[in-house]
């Protein structure tokens, strides 16, 4: 029977607080587990992790959520159509529709999280899993990116036989990841403008988000704090 909760007049399948760790969960999943898993699961793995974050961010989104569920139902499908039919265009096409999804998420947290009156685990909780959800949009743009220009990087120089360019995504997170970090190990090097542009928009909205997101929190916790010490 699902739960039923209600914020601000709307009613929602599950409750927030379980939604925001659920994403949390399977994000990490997706980042962190499925590299380890024989490359032939990959496709399924994405499929089945990603199904799951759609689903826990439309519960998140507090506005146009009747646009983000039907954008969310597409890409649902997309990602598991791609996954059975190897078509190139197809997978090109379930990328954009990921990313446009993604960005939507993104967007609502953020919005969530600057307009909270007090710094809560809950707020705290949302703006992690904005920036990790960054980092899952700028992965998919690089798999765009690859798609288009496989000599866009230097990855295909570090696949083997056993691990395919068409298995490449956890490649993808991992320097979506590094470079969103501004940690910068030099093994994945982008080769083409375009590369180097998509680089170094990585990095900086990387920094940006962690100080604005920052300054957000410390300013609202010194706040809250200052109108505990008045009471």
């Amino acid at each position: 029977m699902p739960i039923i909760e209600k914020s601000g007049g709307k009613k929602r399948l599950m409750p927030v607080a379980v939604a925001n760790k659920t994403l949390f969960f399977f994000v990490l999943l997706t980042i962190f587990f499925v590299p380890l898993l024989p490359s032939s699961y990959y496709h399924l793995a994405y499929s089945i992790l990603f199904t799951i974050i759609f689903a826990s961010g439309i519960v998140l989104v507090s506005n146009n959520k009747n646009i983000i569920m039907a954008f969310a139902i597409l890409a649902i499908v997309m990602v598991w159509i791609s996954n059975a039919v190897d078509l190139e265009a197809f997978k090109g096409v379930s990328k954009v529709i990921n990313i446009v999804i993604f960005i939507f998420i993104v967007s609502d947290l953020v919005k969530q999280v600057s307009l909270a009156k007090k710094v809560t685990p809950k707020v705290i909780l949302e703006s992690v899993n904005g920036y990790l959800l960054i980092g899952m949009v700028f992965s998919l743009l690089v798999a765009l990116l690859m798609s288009i220009n496989p000599e866009s990087f230097n990855f295909n120089k570090l696949h083997s036989a056993t691990t395919p360019a068409s298995f490449a995504f956890d490649q993808y997170i991992y320097f979506a990841f590094v470079t969103l970090t501004t940690t910068g190990y030099g093994d994945v090097v982008p080769l083409t403008p375009i590369a180097r542009s998509l680089s170094t928009m990585i990095s900086l909205t990387g920094q940006l988000y962690i100080a604005v997101v920052i300054a957000l929190l410390v300013g609202k916790y010194i706040s809250q704090k200052g109108n505990h010490t008045i009471n």
